[in-house]
């Protein structure tokens, strides 16, 4: 993983200690796919990247949406 500051984006985010870069959608509560919609309409405002509804759909954890902000 390329960003330390992805995962403490995400944490903050969600309000939780303790992820991974294979944390993803399902291992929090408060990530499901209300959340998960809400954490990506975050990213694209602070990294000023758009994402695809495939690439949103298609990243299942943290590590997927660091390589997204890659590509």
């Amino acid at each position: 993983m390329k960003r330390k500051e992805l995962l403490e984006d995400i944490q903050n985010f969600f309000k939780v200690d303790g992820l991974t870069p294979s944390t993803g959608i399902g291992d929090i509560p408060q990530w499901d796919s209300l959340g998960h919609l809400a954490l990506f309409m975050a990213l694209e405002e602070k990294y000023g990247k758009k994402f695809s509804p495939e690439e949103m759909t298609s990243a299942k954890n943290v590590a997927d949406i660091d390589r997204l902000l890659d590509e």
